[in-house]
């Protein structure tokens, strides 16, 4: 089902939904899927297929972090060494 989301979110292979796409991962996150939801996180910081929401970005990736996802621990230390400076955005974190 990732791979479908993947797909549906940058139109590879299928047309183009965002919303379904954020949909599907919303489907696996909520079964405990730390993968999906580091993607659905990316969702959120970027407004692709859900509203843009970094508060609940910011959830989701500790959620996949502390599920062992190594790339969300990773962005996980990156967010608590910042989390209170005005000039990082979430956004900054992705380049």
């Amino acid at each position: 089902k990732i791979e479908l989301a993947r797909r549906l979110l940058k139109g590879k292979g299928v047309d183009k939904d965002e919303t379904k796409g954020a949909a599907i991962l919303e489907e696996c996150a909520a079964l405990g899927c730390a993968k999906a939801m580091f993607m659905l996180a990316t969702c959120c910081i970027f407004g692709h297929g859900t509203e843009r929401n970094l508060k609940r970005a910011k959830t989701l990736i500790t959620d996949a972090a502390e599920k062992g996802l190594s790339d969300a621990k990773t962005l996980n230390r990156f967010i608590k060494e910042w989390d209170g400076r005005e000039s990082v955005e979430m956004e900054r974190l992705f380049f």
